[in-house]
């Protein structure tokens, strides 16, 4: 095996000394003739093996440089050119392609430094180094150093391709694109393989939008160059701007395999992919171009469009409100991110954008009412009432939007309203929504009869609309007139038996006769026959619970089984929801509820009803978790503050309390009521002096309202004024009769040295409150003392609607053995163990509660349970020890 080694060995030493080296000269020309023959690989390979040879052959640095930039690589053609040209190389020679290969790096201060520093030039390469600096200069938009630049390369050689390129790009920045054409046609005419001028002449017929010409140039551009990308990507521009988009996206494929995460490449993807209405894909090749780092505005709004094609309105909202500063106001994507806007509940924000749109037309009515409306539900009135301004400019013409104008103006108390409703019925007789709205309108003017003259023209009009009928009827019920009501229904049911709305009624005349079987009947008929009519179910459950629990069942198992045949169908899941919390059965509603998908626009009970389930199970941080939610998608919404505020409140963490009502003021900065809960939550939490400051900033109306008053009064109270406070928290008492007021009402009566009218005041709240448990406890705990019946008996109370609070339990066990009632201490005590079985305050009191109803066994061995559980407690101790004293 060593021999054979050695032989190896052998064989190449003689192998390579029997190969004969090329010379420098040999490489260069095999690789030139390589390059006559197009065969640039091989001519690549030539050159490299030829650098291997000998790094110093600076001929085969400028040949393999001039063959790199040949074919689009233009980075390494710079790597070899500099080499070149630092190493000596013949600076005519080498100059112009090394320039050539800068140009493309766009290395413009390179250029002008390298040129600027030139000297003993033929003529023919000074004007080719001009004409690339002049370049350079255009493009850092140097104009004027450019243009003399480009002069001297033309008086240098005027007919030299360099100076000529200068010209066209001289005639590109003065805006002649025609002329700068017609420059690198005759040139190319001459030169028809410079690239460069092809490359511009393309470009310049992408401007022209003459699509076949520059993709023409494209094309013979990248099969000479196929590295270069921006050859690449002007030509799959091209193509996607000539709608070729089964071409561009077979190049695009080929690009993106090479370069996936290339911005520009998947920008290009994502207009293509729009084009062909292919939303999905559009939008997942603009957020991939977004991820690459480009911040393009066609990308964030074609972004931000398809995201609105796939119904996914917060990253749409997200990608146009990044570009809406640089939008024209009239474009079309301004409209789009008010729609948007709207949609998510930013009603302020969508008022703002519709206001600053360039020019308005009839398709912007929609818009400015759907604002109108959303404002009045959040209370801002003003607002509401420019986008109705707006509105009655554009004079719609159509009756949907007359009677979408008419309701707007009615819910701002402009009846002028009434008028657009009847020119709506004038414009479409037929228009349901019409109809309506107008009665809606003549009841809330009080105009009931002209109401009822609506829905008599209509059911004469339209004898087969069940729902004149049903409007008719109930005008009738609401003028009082009963019988004509009845008839109305009676003409309903012999055109539809099972007329929901007809059915009802009926049930309601049947129930006050007392025929309650027929009543359910009637509203069982209904349901079973209208599952589409969400109320008929719920209507049949409410009866049916009102009778019997298992009549309930029978009418919640219709419910669930209209609910199981279209679980995705989102009323009859909040339907069935509904009669769930009816039925208490929290957990059943979560279940319900939580499948149906969080989204703006959701009705309060979706939120509320999970949120009470929640509290019901005694689990307030999830239902502070689906109220988190619905601010996060519509902020603009007072209701998930509010309801958030009370949770807190509820389980007295007043810290978080705080917190909501402060995040809830950056988007409701002038909202009075929640500026004054921020005084009272600081106060909460023990910050007097900024409740006091907060207070004393408040708009002189609201600081004078009977709330900022009890405030004020609240603060003199943390203060110790309790003289100060007494006048301004009785003030505050007497309008809105509160738990918490009337305990610091009784408190400053006690401090002023009343504590009698203190007790008297509690006891005059729980008549006006009786339910106020907390109250009634807190009263019990201050009778413990002096007058412990009285103690007993508002326990008692408490203990009925709390009968497993151990607090009441063991107080109540330590009362009675105070009044003697041994047995009855000793049954409260053992139920408050029961409940905390190694709690050893309870332990102590039962011990107690059973030495004094003789029990001293029993008393000793409880004592001793509590004594050992904390046997420095000496109250636990003297009690342990007269139980053992007892036994003696």
């Amino acid at each position: 095996m060593r021999s054979f080694r050695k032989y190896g060995v052998l064989l190449c030493v003689l192998a390579l000394a029997g190969c004969s080296q090329k010379t420098p000269s040999e490489y260069n020309q095999e690789a030139e003739q390589a390059i006559l023959k197009n065969d640039t690989e091989s001519a690549i390979i030539v050159l490299k093996n030829a650098l291997l040879s000998d790094p110093q052959n600076l001929r085969a640095r400028f040949l393999l440089g001039s063959v790199y930039l040949q074919r689009g690589n233009a980075k390494s053609a710079e790597k070899e050119l500099n080499i070149a040209y630092e190493g000596g190389y013949f600076k005519n020679e080498v100059l112009p392609v090394y320039l050539s290969s800068l140009d493309f790096l766009r290395r413009n201060d390179d250029i002008i430094m390298l040129v600027e520093r030139l000297t003993g030039l033929s003529s023919e390469t000074e004007a080719a180094a001009q004409a690339y600096k002049g370049i350079a200069l255009f493009r850092k938009n140097q104009a004027s150093r450019a243009k003399l630049a480009i002069k001297r390369a033309t008086e240098l050689a005027p007919q030299s391709t360099y100076s000529r390129l200068g010209r066209a790009y001289h005639a590109k920045y003065d805006g002649e694109t025609v002329d700068a054409i017609i420059i690198l046609d005759e040139l190319l005419a001459d030169q028809p393989d410079f690239m460069e001028a092809v490359l511009l002449r393309g470009q310049l017929n992408l401007v022209q939008q003459d699509y076949a010409a520059a993709t023409a140039d494209f094309e013979k551009y990248i099969q000479q160059k196929p590295g270069d990308a921006q050859g690449n990507f002007l030509l799959v521009d091209t193509l996607i701007r000539s709608e070729q988009y089964d071409q561009a996206e077979s190049m695009l494929n080929d690009l993106l395999a090479k370069l996936p995460e290339n911005a520009k490449l998947n920008e290009f993807l994502g207009i293509l992919k729009y084009n062909k209405q292919d939303y999905a894909g559009a939008k997942l090749a603009m957020e991939q171009a977004l991820a690459a780092g480009s911040n393009s505005a066609t990308v964030k709004l074609i972004a931000g469009v398809s995201s609105f094609q796939q119904e996914n309105l917060e990253q749409a909202h997200k990608h146009l409100a990044s570009v809406q500063d640089v939008l024209p106001p009239s474009h079309p994507a301004k409209r789009l991110f008010a729609e948007i806007q709207l949609r998510l509940g930013y009603s302020s924000g969508a008022a703002e954008t519709l206001k600053n749109l360039g020019a308005y037309d009839l398709s912007d009515v929609r818009l400015f009412t759907q604002a109108g409306f959303n404002l009045v539900r959040q209370g801002d009135n003003s607002s509401a009432q420019k986008m109705l301004d707006l509105a009655k400019q554009m004079d719609p013409t159509s009756a949907t939007e007359k009677v979408r104008l008419g309701v707007l103006k009615l819910s701002l108390n402009d009846k002028s309203g009434i008028q657009d409703l009847e020119d709506a019925l004038k414009i479409d007789p037929k228009s349901i929504q019409a109809r309506l709205m107008l009665a809606q309108a003549y009841v809330r003017d009080e105009q009931v009869d002209q109401a009822i003259e609506v829905a008599k023209q209509w059911v004469d009009a339209s004898p087969e609309e069940i729902t004149a009928y049903n409007l008719l009827a109930e005008l009738y019920e609401m003028r009082g007139n009963t019988e004509l009501a009845k008839a109305t229904h009676e003409d309903a049911l012999a055109l539809k038996p099972n007329n929901p709305a007809s059915l009802k009624f009926m049930a309601d005349v049947a129930k006050q006769q007392g025929n309650e079987a027929q009543a359910l009947s009637m509203l069982e008929q209904a349901a079973k026959n209208n599952p589409d009519h969400i109320n008929a179910s719920l209507d049949y459950l409410i009866e049916a619970r009102s009778q019997s629990e298992q009549k309930a069942l029978d009418a919640l198992a219709l419910m669930r089984e209209i609910y199981e045949q279209e679980p995705t169908n989102t009323l009859k899941s909040l339907n069935y929801a509904r009669g769930l919390v009816l039925m208490q059965k929290p957990q059943e509603t979560l279940e319900v509820l939580t499948k149906i998908p969080a989204s703006t626009g959701m009705p309060l009970f979706y939120w509320k009803g999970q949120a009470d389930s929640y509290l019901a199970l005694n689990r307030p941080s999830d239902a502070l978790n689906i109220y988190s939610t619905w601010q996060q998608l519509e902020p603009e919404r007072r209701e998930p503050w509010l309801a958030a505020i009370v949770i807190y409140d509820g389980i007295r963490d007043f810290k978080g309390a705080l917190d909501t009502v402060k995040r809830s003021l950056n988007t409701h900065q002038n909202d009075g009521e929640l500026q004054v809960m921020e005084v009272h939550y600081s106060l909460m939490n023990g910050n007097v002096s900024v409740a006091q400051r907060l207070l004393n900033s408040l708009p002189d109306k609201a600081k004078n309202s009977v709330t900022a008053r009890g405030l004020q009064g609240h603060i003199y109270f943390a203060q110790k004024e309790f003289s100060k406070a007494l006048p301004l928290l009785e003030e505050r008492y007497n309008v809105y009769p509160d738990g918490r007021m009337a305990l610091l009402i009784a408190d400053a009566k006690t401090y002023l040295k009343q504590v009698d009218e203190g007790l008297a005041f509690m006891e005059a709240h729980l008549l006006k409150v009786p339910r106020d448990l907390d109250i009634r406890a807190r009263l019990a705990e201050r009778y413990m003392e002096k007058q412990p019946d009285k103690a007993i008996s508002h326990y008692e109370v408490v203990l009925q609607v709390l009968p497993e609070n151990i607090v009441v339990l063991n107080n109540l066990s330590w009362l009675y053995g105070k009044t003697g009632e041994t047995a009855k201490a000793v049954d409260y005590a053992q139920r408050a163990v029961a409940l905390r079985p190694e709690n050893p305050k309870l332990l102590d009191t039962l011990g107690v509660a059973l030495l004094k109803n003789g029990n001293v066994e029993r008393a000793i061995e409880v004592s001793k349970k509590a004594f050992d559980k904390e046997p420095s407690n000496q109250t636990y101790r003297i009690h342990y020890e007269e139980a053992q004293k007892a036994k003696l």
